[in-house]
């Protein structure tokens, strides 16, 4: 067969393998199949070297002439199939009286057979139980994949967002500041969702734009998760929550308190062992160890539990009036912890109203100085006419001393001019000092010319109590400003005393006579004339923020003997306070 013939009867078949040939095309490919013996040849050569090519995806060159050309190409490929396909020259053999088209179709059944044999059978696969875990481990892996990615896009999305206004910072005291920066918090900063670290002796307390009050008392760390939510992870903290906010949780390693509308507090030890307090309404308390299971309990008003860090068991505790801070003053360095007064007598001697002053501490009214108890001159009377005005320097709270001489004519009460001009004519004198004294107290500055006191006095005047203790013809006037501004916008609602004449029997049939008035600014809201032994009077006078100065004063009653035996008291004098707003 010439390379003219070869060449054509090559582009014939390619013609019908592509289904592009033409009725004269299948007529001349016909022709020459049936007329040589090396057409035939060629054919089979051609058809098995295709099958093979379309597994490697090689492509034939018919315009290659180098060895051989295209013929070359196919004897090369029909030697290494020549033995696996004797079987398809004998059909071709025997086929030749078909026509062209006929043979083109058998030729698709010829490539199918000579397919299975160049490419090897598929094995059965046996799925083993291992296979099985292995197919479940790359199938997790992908899916912890893909939740990593979709983690990392909202980390990305989150930290191109603005942050979320929680609230406002309104008060602290001592270190505070976010935990993973050294930026210091300051009062009025906004509040955001952050962790935040309370040095020892330090204060935080926040306002929620929900109206959720907090106050966290250091050393404390607290994670500030939403509106809703915090975390304590140790320290103390308090919260107020009005109504629209109930809900408000508060979690630790060992509990979690979700708020029924109230007021409670929670302090979390270094064991992650928790205390919760509840001072009004009640919250739902659900111990949160993993060694232990969940329950939980409803804790009403004056209810306390401790939760273990480790077991997670519950038990009762004693309630603690006073255990967490509850309002805290930035500038005065005040901190409340729930108590519902001041207590006068306490700040007489040189406290805070809270227990921290120093009973030993006394003032001269000759003077206004303080002076230990125990310094104190014994002494008769001294007389002191002058209408001037003293004030105490040493105690910023005590406006100031006078002594109310009467006759007819305005006396002045406070510093800022008040007078009050109804007090009876007094002979001016008055003996001992002024202080918050116990009856010991007392019988130590008696005189030793003047009778003991009776016994009556002793189940009135209990050693525990406090009071202010002043001979007659004395007079004391409070700041209530300054203490309401010391408290942090606190209000004082109402002053509460006990008027006592702590007189001595004299000969005079009636006994120890004492008056006793109580002003708040200049204007009288208690007279209590002649007042006798073992006759208490009970004080409670309402308390408007306008008021300014409170004003106690005692007087020699109408008794023929005046001053001498009268020693009188304010017992418990004490000024009610509200958390206001």
């Amino acid at each position: 067969m010439s390379e003219d013939m070869r060449r054509r009867l090559c582009e014939l078949l390619i013609q019908m393998i592509e289904c592009r040939m033409t009725p004269e095309e299948f007529a001349e490919l016909d022709e020459m199949l049936r007329t040589s013996a090396a057409a035939r040849e060629f054919y089979l050569t051609f058809v098995t070297v295709q099958a093979g090519l379309g597994q490697t995806n090689v492509d034939i060159d018919l315009d290659t002439n180098e060895d051989g050309g295209v013929h070359q190409v196919m004897t090369d490929r029909l030697a290494q199939e020549r033995e696996g396909h004797e079987a398809l020259r004998n059909i071709v053999e025997q086929d030749l009286s078909k026509s062209a088209i006929q043979r083109a179709i058998d030729v698709a059944a010829e490539e199918e057979i000579i397919e299975r044999r160049i490419v090897p059978q598929k094995r059965r696969y046996v799925f083993t139980r291992q296979d099985f875990v292995q197919s479940l481990t790359r199938i997790a892996a992908i899916v912890l994949f893909a939740l990593s990615i979709v983690w990392l896009d909202a980390m990305v999305w989150r930290s191109q967002q603005p942050p979320v206004r929680i609230g406002k910072i309104t008060a602290l005291r001592g270190e505070v500041h976010i935990e993973g920066t050294t930026e210091r918090v300051r009062r009025d900063d906004v509040l955001f969702a952050n962790t935040y670290a309370v040095g020892e002796q330090g204060y935080l307390e926040c306002r929620l734009d929900n109206g959720v009050v907090t106050l966290v008392e250091g050393p404390a760390r607290v994670q500030v998760q939403g509106q809703r939510e915090f975390f304590m992870d140790w320290g103390k903290i308090f919260a107020n929550v009005p109504q629209q906010a109930i809900g408000f949780t508060v979690s630790s390693p060992s509990s979690r308190v979700i708020d029924l509308g109230t007021e409670f507090g929670i302090e979390v030890q270094s064991d992650g062992s928790s205390r919760v307090y509840t001072y009004d309404g009640s919250v739902s308390l659900i111990n949160m160890c993993e060694s232990a299971s969940i329950s939980s309990e409803i804790l009403t008003a004056g209810a306390a539990r401790q939760v273990d860090g480790q077991t997670g068991t519950k038990r009762k505790i004693g309630f603690k009036e006073d255990y967490f801070a509850r309002k805290i003053s930035e500038n005065h360095a005040f901190i409340w912890r729930g108590q519902s007064s001041l207590d006068l007598g306490d700040i007489l001697c040189g406290g805070n109203g809270f227990g921290t002053g120093d009973r030993n501490r006394i003032i001269d009214p000759m003077n206004g100085q303080y002076l230990a108890l125990r310094q104190a001159k014994r002494n008769r009377h001294r007389i002191w006419k002058s209408r001037d005005y003293m004030s105490v320097q040493q105690n910023q709270y005590i406006d100031g001393l006078f002594v109310p001489v009467g006759e007819s004519k305005p006396v002045v009460v406070s510093s800022l001019g008040h007078t009050f001009a109804a007090f009876p004519d007094t002979d001016g004198r008055f003996s001992q000092y002024m202080g918050n004294l116990s009856y010991t107290d007392i019988e130590f500055l008696r005189h030793k010319d003047t009778p003991a006191s009776s016994d009556h006095l002793k189940h009135l005047h209990g050693s525990d109590d406090s009071v202010v203790y002043m001979h007659s013809n004395l007079g004391v006037t409070f700041d209530l400003k300054r203490m309401r501004d010391r408290l942090g916008g606190m209000q004082l609602t109402s002053f509460e005393a006990t008027c006592l004449n702590y007189g001595e029997p004299s000969n005079d049939d009636r006994g120890s006579l004492a008056d006793f008035f109580v002003l708040i600014d200049g204007e009288p809201r208690l007279e209590a004339r002649d007042v006798a032994m073992d006759t208490p009077v009970p004080v409670s006078i309402a308390l408007s923020g306008q008021d300014r100065f409170l004003t106690l004063v005692t007087t020699m009653g109408s008794d023929r003997f005046g001053s001498w035996f009268d020693r009188t008291l304010f017992v418990n004098p004490r000024l009610s306070l509200s958390a206001g707003q």
